[in-house]
C-alpha cells in the first residue's frame, strides 16, 4: 500500500488567506504510482475551499489502463475533502505508458468566508492520499479491485450505451441518433461525444469518435 502525505509550510490560522501544501511522497516498494503535487487552501471574503493538482507518475513497467487514488485534505474548513481521483483509458488510445504521468486538478469551494467558531479545532493543516487500485493494459492489476468496483460496472455499462448509439444510427438514421445521443448522461464517453457536437456540430466528426472508442473498447476487452 502507498500514500503520500502534504505537509504545509505554516501552521492552519483562518485569519490567513491562503495556505499552500507540498506533497511528501512516502511510497512504499511495489506501488505502480508515484504521487506528486499541492494543494492551496483558502479563506477569502468572496470564497472559501481549495484547488489541488495530483500528478501520478507510471513507475511500473506496464500501462496502466484504469487508476484509483483516495485522498483525505484536511485544511482547517469545516469539513474534509475525500474526493478520490478515477481514471479509466478503456476507451482511449493513449493509455499511461511507463514513465508518463498524469495530472488531476480538483477545485472545490464552500461560497464564503470561514469564521473561527465554524473551523475544524485547531488541525494542522495535512492531506494524505492512497493509491488504492490500478488496473494494467495486460489485464493484471494491483490493489484491492473493491475500490474501482463502480468504476468497472460504469465501464461496461457506458460501452454497451455506445454500441446501442452505434446501433441507432445504422437503423433510425441522423434524426433519431441525435436525440438519442443528447440525453443527460453521466457515461464520460458519451459526455465527450455531446461535447464534440455541441462545440463543433459535425456530426460526421462524432461518429469517427464513436467507432474509435468502439473499436479501442474491444482490443482492451481481449485482455
Amino acid at each position: 500500500m502507498m500514500c503520500f502525505v502534504l505537509l504545509a509550510a505554516t501552521t492552519v490560522a483562518l485569519g490567513q488567506s491562503e495556505i499552500v501544501l507540498n506533497v511528501e511522497d512516502v511510497s512504499k516498494a511495489g506501488v505502480p504510482l508515484k504521487i506528486a503535487g499541492r494543494v492551496s487552501a483558502k479563506n477569502k471574503p468572496s470564497a472559501a475551499g481549495y484547488e489541488s493538482e495530483i500528478e501520478m507518475i507510471n513507475v511500473s513497467d506496464k500501462s496502466i489502463l484504469l487508476l484509483v487514488v483516495r485522498t483525505d485534505i484536511r485544511c482547517g474548513l469545516p469539513m474534509n475533502f475525500k474526493d478520490p481521483v478515477e481514471i479509466d483509458y478503456f476507451f482511449d488510445a493513449n493509455m499511461l505508458q511507463p514513465g508518463a504521468s498524469a495530472k488531476y486538478p480538483a477545485r472545490t469551494e464552500l461560497g464564503g468566508p470561514i469564521h473561527k467558531e465554524d473551523s475544524l479545532a485547531q488541525i494542522e493543516p495535512s492531506a494524505s492520499a492512497e493509491v488504492a487500485f490500478a488496473q494494467f493494459s495486460d489485464g493484471s492489476s494491483w490493489g484491492d479491485v473493491a475500490a474501482a468496483e463502480q468504476m468497472l460496472k460504469n465501464r461496461q455499462m457506458a460501452f454497451k450505451e455506445l454500441e446501442l448509439l452505434s446501433e441507432n444510427y445504422r437503423k433510425r438514421g441522423e434524426e433519431e441518433f441525435l436525440k438519442e445521443l443528447l440525453k443527460h448522461t453521466l457515461f464520460y464517453p458519451i459526455v465527450a461525444l455531446q461535447d464534440t457536437y455541441r462545440a463543433k456540430g459535425d456530426l460526421s466528426r462524432v461518429l469517427a469518435d464513436l467507432d474509435n472508442m468502439i473499436e479501442i473498447a474491444r482490443a482492451h476487452s481481449t485482455h
